[in-house]
């Protein structure tokens, strides 16, 4: 059966100002499951105002297309709050996705959690 809630595939925690999305799947493929996790990571921009983000990709290791098309619109939504997204924790060939769609020059991505909070400690100064 098909859990409709954003916390099966989700793991969101506030750190201050920044929302770190930790995807806690090693594949996710389901058109459904993106759907999901793309309403809840609208939701965070939307309605509750939250548009620093980091998204952690480091259990993830393989994913539709139609993730992608998520990201693309999740950072139009911040960026039109003028707010910041940052992809951290992807495997080689994930990384691999992003270079070959040129999405790498698109969305921020660096290596992991650390770094990705220095993104945001970086910008505060």
């Amino acid at each position: 059966m098909f859990a409709e809630s954003a916390d099966t595939w989700l793991r969101l925690e506030d750190d201050g100002d920044v929302t770190v999305a930790k995807l806690i799947s090693q594949a996710i493929m389901d058109e459904r499951v993106i759907r999901v996790i793309g309403q809840e990571l609208y939701r965070q921009v939307e309605q509750l105002g939250r548009d620093q983000i980091v998204i952690d990709f480091s259990d993830v290791r393989h994913f539709s297309s139609s993730l992608l098309a998520v990201l693309i619109e999740l950072s139009k939504k911040i960026k039109a709050t003028k707010g910041r997204l940052v992809l951290c924790g992807l495997q080689p060939e994930l990384l691999e996705v992003f270079a070959v769609t040129r999405l790498d020059g698109t969305l921020k991505i660096v290596v992991d959690m650390y770094e990705a909070m220095r993104q945001f400690a970086a910008k505060r100064r």
